[in-house]
């Protein structure tokens, strides 16, 4: 409590009145004013310890909040790398999608010719829905890592 370290003063004043005068007294009115200073001057080291308490948290609350901003950061550098690789991976299995079309393209000619055997054209079938199933997952790849960089800045999905 802060109210507690404070300088207290307290103005009394008195007013009396006897209709018998006694003693020393020659008058029926009495006055009295009483001003008090009350302040602590030992407090067994409690305020100076209070204030090196709150030091003392305001320095970890600091240093949490550095290492806070320091993984924020390095979570969205990773992001951002995440996202780069993404993208290059979207663009060679793009690249390799179309190789593999254009070779199936060229398997239906060489199969309807008798040129090459149904194994071969199911060979580059299969490897055009392996290209496919490879950009696909590029892409969601890419998906999730932009995904995840939005979390990492704070933004909305």
């Amino acid at each position: 409590d802060l109210n507690r370290d404070r300088p207290e003063l307290i103005l009394q004043g008195n007013y009396s009145y006897s209709d018998s005068v006694s003693g020393f007294s020659t008058t029926h009115d009495s006055w009295s004013v009483v001003l008090n200073l009350s302040c602590n001057l030992f407090d067994g080291g409690r305020s100076e310890s209070e204030v090196e308490q709150a030091e003392a948290n305001r320095d970890a609350v600091s240093a949490r909040l550095q290492e806070t901003r320091t993984l924020i950061e390095l979570e969205v550098e990773r992001e951002f790398r995440e996202i780069a690789n993404s993208i290059q991976r979207i663009e060679v299995t793009g690249a390799t999608l179309e190789s593999a079309r254009e070779a199936l393209r060229i398997a239906e000619l060489g199969y309807g010719q008798g040129v090459i055997t149904l194994i071969d054209y199911q060979d580059t079938d299969l490897g055009l829905h392996q290209a496919e199933i490879l950009h696909i997952q590029a892409v969601y790849s890419f998906l999730i890592a932009e995904a995840k960089l939005r979390a990492a800045m704070g933004e909305p999905f």
